[in-house]
């Protein structure tokens, strides 16, 4: 089996010490109080109030950066929308937020975790960031360590059944669903409880709770601080939590930005409650905030956390459009939790790919079977089974990273993909796509950049790089950036073009096949379905084994299918075939194959005999020459033709009798059929099309192109069973026998797709 190579130097490992930040917090561990916070330093203008003061017309307040990236938002730009609210939610908070820490430290003391969990996650979301603050210089830089070294050392060490001072490690993600299954049941028993009954001022409510809390009188304290939050003014601070979730929610950044869409919604939905009072009806900024959370969380794959939500939102949702969208939301819970458990519904995702006009992607969570990545010593991962695995099991379900299909007057993917490699804080490209790629090996032989870490996880190949819950990502940042930096730094200065085109796969669309007359189809040479050319991270491991492969890949839209099509034992490697080997070979097929050090797609890289040679050259003469004047021939020509390839049928067979591997039978079987059909000879055609099939599946398993050429020929004998089959085994139902393959006329050009 085969693998493509790679020379350069693309990855360079860079683990970032993500809780860095909250072990630098230890000295901060006791509540925060006036003997030993620092001093408010002089109030100094931030970089964006200086430069709005060089600039009358650049936003200052909450609501100017509200309103700015409302503007952002409806003209598309959904980063800098973001980043605009970011500013605005940082805007001026330090005794909310002193107010919030307060509150979880109390929550702490009296074993509420999940309530302190949620006020700390809220407070460090509204914090300035920690590049902007010195050290001890202020009170803020003094709350946001004692909420960190909370969070850290009380929170995710109770989360780990830890106590102590000990390191602080990453909750198993099983450990993270249940708590945040937990902390939604909460905020959703919060919005429905009534608030306090005499707010005090914010001022008065921290000097009173801190003395409550120093002496010991946590459940005290904690009514206190509450009363303040209730006096707090956080309309606006809300409006922009929830706005900025709703910018990462995006079909293009629900992947990079699906743990800040959470924390944002949750964090808007926390701080909506604080002066609320029960109530049947939530308010129009709470039931937004319900929605995008749940979507966010269904995008985490956070389920049981996503079903709370999407109960609460049926609950509450008023009539009209909320209500819809809270129907919808149930409904995907359900759907995406079937499909994380490999259960699709086949037939309607083909109608749907088959019917969609407006590029909508397909709403279908990604699936990886039973089955491990690896690392053997001093080599590239692979994938293997981790059970026994069946006939038509599904393996992969996964979308990918780029994808286009593949057609000459089109720039390709690669073209497209390589300038948002070359940097890392391009606005598409974030850490954790960047984390993807670094599961993925240098070159065959050498493993991966996080090779040392153990092979990458599920969560990590699919995109779900394991986190800290509700942690915002500017704190995992060791610059402080927005978005944080890579698991693993791209290499700005290596050869990108000559990692990635490695790294691309050429699959064959089910959907292609039927989206349009023959002339607008992406055509290939031989007999095949149109192309999609794109970037899977999980398949990009499987190796090449041509036909010996046990298993097949093929595209619904940018969505790439992987079934087994042998059983393959528990421990065996999973692998696949580059391309489709009965199409003629291009000479860009023939410079991929000398690229990645793969055979063609005829014969196998060993030594082959003097005597076989010469045959299996001729008869891919004969196969070229037959399909390069195909429809062209006159009765006479293709009668003389048919006796050629009947000849050379013999010889080829002749030749495997001597142990030599080739697809040539097939291919030649499918010149025969070519031939038939210019005669109109629609019978004799249909059994050697039968034939062909046969002969295929005997050399490199079943294939979906087998479903292609038996669909031409429902019309001949038992063949609609046999379809029907092959349609239940390979795409999973059989139904896609009429979704994607309609009854057409049985001629030579379904031959050409």
């Amino acid at each position: 089996m085969r693998r493509g190579t790679c020379t350069s130097n693309i990855i360079a490992s860079r683990i970032v010490p993500v809780m860095a930040f909250i072990d630098s917090a230890t000295a901060h561990s006791q509540p925060i109080s006036s003997s030993n916070a620092p001093s408010m330093p002089p109030s100094q203008p931030s970089s964006s109030a200086a430069a709005a003061a060089a600039n009358p017309a650049s936003p200052l307040t909450a609501d100017d950066w509200k309103a700015d990236g409302n503007d952002k938002f409806a003209n598309g730009k959904y980063i800098d929308a973001y980043c605009a609210y970011l500013k605005g939610i940082r805007s001026e908070r330090e005794s909310l937020a002193e107010l919030l820490v307060r509150r979880a430290q109390c929550h702490f003391a009296l074993e509420s975790h999940v309530s302190a969990f949620i006020d700390v996650t809220t407070a460090l979301r509204i914090l300035p960031l920690p590049s902007s603050l010195e050290p001890g210089s202020s009170k803020s830089a003094l709350i946001q360590k004692t909420a960190a070294e909370l969070y850290g050392k009380g929170i995710i060490n109770w989360l780990n059944g830890r106590q102590g001072d000990g390191d602080v490690a990453l909750p198993s993600p099983k450990a993270t669903g249940r708590l945040m299954k937990d902390a939604m049941q909460h905020l959703c028993a919060r919005v429905e409880a009534p608030g306090p009954s005499e707010p005090l001022e914010v001022a008065d409510a921290l000097t009173a709770g801190e003395q409550l809390q120093q002496e010991g009188r946590h459940a005290e304290a904690r009514d206190t601080f509450t009363a303040g939050l209730a006096a707090a003014d956080v309309s606006t601070l809300t409006a922009l939590l929830s706005n900025a979730s709703a910018c990462l929610l995006k079909p293009e950044r629900i992947r990079e930005g699906g743990p800040d869409a959470v924390g944002c919604a949750a964090a808007a939905l926390h701080l909506s409650c604080l002066r609320h009072g029960p109530s049947q009806q939530l308010s129009t900024i709470q039931q937004k905030c319900l929605v995008r959370l749940g979507q966010g969380l269904l995008a985490e794959r956070l389920f049981d956390a996503a079903d709370v939500i999407a109960r609460a939102t049926k609950k509450h949702a008023s009539q009209g459009q909320m209500r819809v969208e809270a129907d919808t939301l149930q409904q995907r819970v359900r759907s995406h939790r079937a499909n994380a458990r490999g259960d699709f519904d086949w037939a309607a995702i083909y109608r749907q790919a088959r019917d969609e006009s407006d590029n909508k992607q397909l709403d279908i969570a990604e699936y990886v079977g039973p089955l491990a990545v690896r690392h053997a010593e001093g080599q590239q991962p692979s994938v293997h089974a981790a059970k026994d695995i069946q006939v038509g099991q599904l393996l992969i379900v996964q979308r990918a990273l780029k994808a286009n299909p593949l057609r000459k007057e089109q720039p390709s993917a690669l073209d497209e993909i390589t300038p948002l490699l070359r940097s890392s804080t391009s606005a598409p490209w974030h850490p954790r796509l960047i984390s993807q790629l670094c599961c993925l090996p240098k070159g065959r032989g050498q493993p991966s950049a996080m090779a040392a870490h153990g092979p990458p996880s599920h969560q990590t190949l699919l995109g779900l790089t394991p986190g800290f819950p509700l942690l915002p990502r500017f704190i995992q940042s060791e610059s402080g950036e927005e978005f944080g930096s890579p698991v693993a730094a791209i290499d700005t200065g290596a050869d990108v073009n000559d990692f990635m085109v490695r790294k691309f796969r050429m699959v064959g669309s089910v959907i292609g096949h039927i989206s349009g007359p023959p002339s607008a189809r992406s055509r290939s040479i031989g007999p095949g379905l149109p192309r999609v050319f794109g970037f899977w991270v999980l398949p990009s491991l499987i190796a090449h084994e041509g036909m010996k492969r046990n298993a097949i890949w093929y595209a619904i839209d940018d969505i790439i299918i992987v079934r087994a099509i042998r059983p393959i034992a528990r421990d065996r490697e999973i692998t696949a075939s580059y391309w489709n080997q009965l199409e003629g070979l291009t000479s860009n097929d023939r410079a991929m194959a000398a690229r990645h050090q793969l055979p063609t797609a005829h014969w196998p890289d060993t030594s082959i005999s003097t005597e076989a040679m010469p045959v299996l050259q001729q008869a891919e003469r004969l196969i070229e020459e037959t399909r390069d004047k195909q429809g062209e021939f006159t009765p006479t020509e293709a009668t003389r033709r048919l006796r050629d390839v009947e000849e050379m049928l013999d010889r080829v067979r002749g030749v495997q009798e001597l142990d030599v591997d080739t697809v040539l039978v097939p291919k030649l079987l499918l010149s025969h059929v070519a031939l038939l059909l210019n005669l109109r000879r629609t019978n004799d055609a249909a059994r050697r099309l039968r034939e062909a099939v046969a002969a295929s599946q005997g050399r490199r398993g079943y294939d979906v192109h087998d479903i292609l050429f038996l669909a031409n020929i429902r019309w001949n004998g038992d063949t609609m069973d046999e379809l029907k089959n092959l349609c239940e085994l390979l795409l999973g139902t059989s139904e896609a026998v009429d979704i994607l393959f309609p009854s057409c006329e049985f001629g030579l050009e379904f031959l050409r797709v």
